[in-house]
C-alpha cells in the first residue's frame, strides 16, 4: 500500500508507485494507493493549507496511467 497526497504526480510519485506495484506483482497480490482530499493538513490546520496543484480528478487520472 502506498500513501500520500500525490498532488501533481511527480517522477518522484510514479518512482515510488511503480516500485510498490512491481513488489505486489512479485507476490501475486494487488497494489493499493491510498490519496486524500482535501490535504490532511487543510483539515487539521486550514490556515496552513498548501494550494492544490491538480484537482482530485486529475490526480486520479494521472495516478491511473
Amino acid at each position: 500500500m502506498t500513501i500520500g497526497v500525490f498532488d501533481g504526480v511527480h517522477r518522484g510519485h510514479a518512482q515510488l508507485i511503480s516500485r510498490a506495484v512491481d513488489k505486489a506483482k512479485a507476490r501475486d497480490i494487488p497494489s493499493v494507493l491510498m490519496t486524500f482530499d482535501p490535504h490532511p493538513v487543510a483539515v487539521l490546520h486550514p490556515e496552513r493549507a498548501p494550494g492544490q496543484i491538480t484537482s482530485l480528478d486529475h490526480r486520479l487520472s494521472l495516478l491511473e496511467d
